[in-house]
């Protein structure tokens, strides 16, 4: 039988290689390039995510329904490509192709998501169209005057507002570069680098594996900003080490998924998000890179601290020493992986864009890799390197579709402005509540959304009405996009701690518990940006408040776990949860009074350790 994945495998490559071109000596225009980027996806998206499974796994063809969608991705984009002059002289007065195909590419963009993210974002993005259509019925600040079908298909498909929108173009023009970055890293042996060089930095500690766990997923982190590939990378050393030594199946999980899931907020890469959250603040990503160098440590020293806790209480030891690789031949044999991460970071520090510091950065990776006949690309690796981006930015270029539908109707109904103003009601103009209400919507949307649909929906509905209740529009996004962060871990959705359950053979739905509970820093770090100066301080200043809120959440860890300097009793676990509250507390004498509490804790742990 005549196979397609040779097919598939140049598809994918001429789409990474499409989006090199582009953004090196192409040019065309914006429309064009986001149609073309999408149509790619649709078609990759549609002959390997299969509506039916072929009976012979092995050779897993696409049937004629997926054929059939494929090739209605291609139509749906080339009638862009073909119309777009003509489109800006009908503009409102749509006809028939225009609703025809609008039609086609609306079910398509559904179907791709169902695919690849699943039924919750389709439901929510099928919940919006509902409201297109019926809100007029509604009573009350939600009611808009009714808009008839063409007027909707139209602005989701017609122009750069719905499906062709802020989300898609991000990813188009930045996400997609950095994603293959991330490949030619992959497939040079980077990630491994990486990895062996947190084991043999960890390994011999109390709990070694799951620290290796932390500091290796936060490396990774630093140039990937998918989690689930995160956990895949990473995970599939760390979770058998870490049940090999004592840990639960679930509790290793839940590790290396939270671990992982802070790859999302740490510089200098992070996630499709932060792309977008510098569209929409119009601030440098360079400087949203340096803001977010400070939240991103102190949600690791978190997660660490949970891992150094846990290990302690239940008695968990570390690899014997001759089992680690060596530290210092380790750091020789990848430190051409390192000046390729240092390069990319000069070429953002020096202020040329993030699409040209992806292309320096991965094309650093395969000049390195030469260095080292162990990791030198070949052609094969190359094209297999390319192939491996174009395929790991499909979700996110369904996500992004999907959010632009809803985008569009948020824009045509008014909905954004409805919903501040809802919020801003609720909030009575108290900061605090809005912040709190935000947080909350960000926790139920990460139920069933995935990070950039969740930022995506709450930057245009909740971002606004903290902006008006004081917060500088930069902060507010920070806010919003720290609640979407969850959504990696929070069930029912949880990708990073389902993809990790895989690996350790757990509970999914117990390890996705545990790992929220893990990367419980998400919660907090909201209301930190609002009262502290941390995205906005100077050095001294954010390194004094950083020390401070790592040591808050180490308490409040402490006291979950329940061991501190040894094993904590309820008045201990009490004393360090209220040290926590107090240390974060913006009150200069409530923080003092922390610290001789928590002086109190030590010496009297010490005391009963010694005895």
């Amino acid at each position: 039988m005549f196979s397609i994945s040779p097919i598939i495998s140049i598809i994918a490559i001429g789409m990474s290689l499409f989006h090199i071109y582009y953004t090196t000596i192409g040019f065309i225009t914006s429309l064009k390039l986001y149609a073309f980027h999408l149509m790619f996806a649709m078609v990759l998206i549609f002959l390997t995510f299969l509506s039916f499974k072929n009976k012979n796994a092995k050779l897993h063809q696409p049937s004629m329904l997926d054929i059939i969608f494929a090739i209605l991705g291609v139509l749906v984009g080339f009638y862009i490509i073909f119309e777009e002059q003509n489109l800006g002289f009908r503009y409102g007065n749509p006809n028939f192709w225009d609703i025809l195909f609008g039609s086609i590419a609306i079910i398509l963009t559904l179907e791709a998501t169902r695919r690849t993210v699943g039924l919750p974002l389709v439901i929510t993005t099928l919940l919006f169209l509902l409201y297109a259509f019926l809100g007029h019925y509604l009573k009350g600040p939600l009611s808009h005057r009714g808009y008839e079908f063409e007027r909707v298909i139209s602005q989701i498909y017609l122009f750069t507002d719905g499906i062709y929108g802020t989300p898609i173009a991000v990813v188009a023009t930045i996400v997609i570069l950095f994603i293959i970055f991330g490949a030619f890293l992959e497939k040079s042996g980077g990630g491994e680098f990486f990895i062996t060089l947190a084991y043999s930095l960890t390994g011999r500690m109390r709990g070694g594996p799951a620290k290796t766990a932390v500091i290796a997923s936060g490396l990774m982190g630093t140039i990937s900003g998918s989690a689930v590939a995160n956990v895949v990378t990473t995970g599939t050393f760390t979770i058998p080490m870490m049940k090999k030594i004592g840990y639960r199946p679930e509790a290793a999980a839940a590790i290396e998924a939270a671990a992982s899931s802070g790859g999302y907020i740490m510089p200098p890469v992070m996630g499709a998000a932060v792309f977008i959250l510098c569209e929409f603040t119009g601030v440098p990503y360079i400087d949203i890179v340096k803001i977010s160098i400070a939240p991103a440590l102190i949600y690791y020293i978190s997660v660490y601290a949970f891992v150094h806790f846990e290990a302690c209480k239940y008695n968990i030891l570390g690899v014997d020493r001759k089992e680690l690789p060596n530290f210092g031949r380790t750091i020789i044999n990848g430190s051409h992986f390192a000046l390729s991460f240092l390069f990319l970071v000069w070429v953002l520090v020096a202020q040329y864009s993030p699409a040209l510091a992806a292309i320096a950065g991965f094309s650093s990776v395969a000049l390195a890799s030469m260095i080292r006949k162990s990791t030198r690309m070949r052609f094969k690796d190359i094209m297999g390197a390319l192939e491996l981006g174009a395929r790991n930015c499909l979700v996110v270029s369904a996500a992004c579709a999907c959010a632009g539908i809803i985008m569009a109707i948020i824009n045509l109904t008014g909905l954004g402005l409805a919903f501040s103003s809802m919020l801003l009601s609720l909030a009575s103009g108290k900061l605090l509540i809005a912040v709190l209400l935000t947080l909350l919507a960000g926790t139920l949307l990460s139920m069933s959304l995935t990070v950039t649909a969740d930022y995506l929906i709450l930057a245009i509905l909740a971002a606004p009405a903290l902006v008006s209740l004081g917060l500088d529009i930069v902060t507010a996004h920070f806010v919003v996009l720290w609640s979407s962060v969850l959504s990696n871990v929070t069930p029912p959705v949880a990708l990073a701690s389902y993809a990790a359950a895989g690996i350790a053979k757990s509970d999914p739905m117990k390890t996705a518990l545990l790992g929220a509970r893990v990367g419980k820093a998400f919660f907090a770090m909201p209301l930190i940006f609002v009262y502290y100066p941390i995205l906005s301080g100077d050095v001294v200043q954010v390194i004094l408040i950083g020390a401070m809120i790592s040591l808050s959440f180490i308490c409040f860890t402490a006291s979950f776990v329940g061991y501190f300097i040894t094993l904590s009793g309820l008045f201990d676990r009490i004393m360090l949860s209220v040290v926590g509250i107090l240390l974060l507390w913006p009150n200069n004498l409530l923080s003092l009074i922390g610290g001789f509490l928590l002086l109190f804790v030590i010496i009297k742990q010490r005391y009963k350790a010694q005895k």
